[in-house]
This record gives structure tokens, C-alpha cells and sequence, in this order.
């Protein structure tokens, strides 16, 4: 006689997935993957609904994107509609993508498979009037920046920023360090360049000076603060920058 084998519990794949489902309604705002800008977790399904005012449609910026290629995809639904196929699908390295989109709602859906992870997204959403085109802002962020973690980017990011303009960056902490990582990088080689200072102003020593396509680079601050010059030239333009700053002990 065969011994008896004990009965095995099979549970469909589905079952170890966390569906979540929320709803925003708001103007603008960025929407993080979940621990950003620690890595996401697996097995996630999370639709998130935003809907800005009547009369705009929503236009999205992908100020940072990364998630394992072609396994955790975004998928955007253009009116919110989640029976038919999405409207466009992201994965892997894609920041600095935009869209402008059609409705004023949009789903955004995020998807992770049961292996491997990466450190997500942060996806900007803006109202624009749909009767009137898409302007582009043209003028420096506001500084400074004080908090564990954002994100700072060139003027009008990821559309050309402008010519002859000089912006100026301050990132301070209350821990030890900061973490500087630039997760999208395209200015005029030579001519439109980006300089860390490890510091809070230009008297500091400088950590690096950048311009062109460096790809995926980083730099660390030795005390709480740091300060970023970038500047362009009187001709040509580019996508700019996107850079990821965290507090660091």
C-alpha cells in the first residue's frame, strides 16, 4: 500500500496578487509607486483614478521611471475606461515621458510580476484647458527644497527648456547627507550645463560640472546641503534633467 500524501492547498497566482483601487481628485499632484523612492513590492495590481476640473484634460509627466522591463508595466487608460485595451503601457527606463491626454479622468494602472523589482516611478499630473493648447512654463522651480526626499528638474522638463536662462537649486536636509541621482539627462554638449556644489552656494567645492548625455549618473553631498546651477546658452535646447534627491545618514 502506498503511504497517504497529504493534501495540498493550490491557489491560483491571482490569489497572492494585492488589488487596490483609489480615487483622486485634484488639480495636480505627483503620484509615487509604492515606497518610493525605495523599491516597489511584487505581486501588485493598484489602479488609481485621477480626475482633474471639467473642461481640462490631463496631462502627465514622467519625472522618474524605472521598473523591471516588461514584467512591472504602467498602463494608462485615457477616460478611465479599464475593459479595453490601454491607451499606452510603459516598463522598463522611460523618464521623461509625456502625454497629453484627452479626458479630464485617467487611470493609471501598476503592475508587478512575482519576481524582481526596481525603484518605481514618480508621475506628475496637470490640468490643461482643452479649448486652449499646451503651454509650457518656461521659468526656474522654487527654492529651496528641505524634505527626505523629491525631485528637481530643468525648466518645462521634458519639453526643451529655454535658451539663455539660469536656474539655481538648493537641497538641503536635516540628517547627514544627500543622495543626488539623475534619472534623465539631455542638455547641449559644452554649452547648457549642470554644476553640484557641495554646499549651500557657489563658494563650495564643486562635485562635478555635466552637459550632454552622460546617462545615469550620481553624486553625494559630504555635509546637509547642496547646491545645483544649470544654465543654457543663447542657442539650441534639449529635454533638460530630472534628478532624484534623498536624505542620506
Amino acid at each position: 500500500m502506498f503511504p497517504l500524501l497529504p493534501l495540498l492547498l493550490i491557489l491560483p497566482i491571482s490569489a497572492f496578487v494585492r488589488v487596490e483601487n483609489r480615487s483622486v481628485f485634484d488639480s495636480s499632484g505627483v503620484l509615487f509607486s509604492p515606497n518610493y523612492p525605495d523599491n516597489y513590492d511584487d505581486n501588485l495590481d493598484q489602479f488609481t483614478t485621477i480626475t482633474v476640473p471639467v473642461g481640462n484634460s490631463v496631462i502627465l509627466t514622467f519625472l522618474d521611471f524605472f521598473t523591471e522591463q516588461d514584467y512591472d508595466h504602467v498602463d494608462i487608460y485615457d477616460g478611465g475606461d479599464t475593459t479595453k485595451n490601454p491607451d499606452f503601457v510603459f516598463s522598463g527606463d522611460a523618464a521623461g515621458s509625456a502625454l497629453n491626454l484627452t479626458s479630464n479622468v485617467v487611470v493609471i494602472r501598476f503592475c508587478t510580476d512575482m519576481i524582481g523589482v526596481a525603484r518605481g516611478f514618480a508621475i506628475e499630473w496637470d490640468p490643461n484647458p482643452k479649448d486652449k493648447p499646451f503651454q509650457v512654463k518656461n521659468s526656474c522651480e522654487p527654492a529651496p527644497r528641505n524634505s527626505t526626499f523629491g525631485l528637481i528638474t530643468s525648466p518645462n522638463f521634458p519639453y526643451n527648456y529655454p535658451n539663455n536662462i539660469q536656474c539655481n537649486y538648493l537641497i538641503t536636509t536635516t540628517k547627514n547627507r544627500i543622495f543626488l541621482q539623475f534619472v534623465a539627462f539631455v542638455t547641449e554638449d559644452g554649452f547648457d550645463t549642470v554644476t553640484v556644489y557641495d554646499g549651500p552656494n557657489i563658494t563650495y567645492f564643486s562635485l562635478g560640472t555635466y552637459s550632454g548625455t552622460p546617462g545615469f549618473f550620481s553624486v553625494n553631498s559630504t555635509g546637509s546641503s547642496l547646491f545645483i546651477v544649470f544654465s543654457s546658452d543663447l542657442q539650441n535646447s534639449y529635454s533638460g534633467f530630472s534628478a532624484l534627491f534623498e536624505s542620506i545618514d
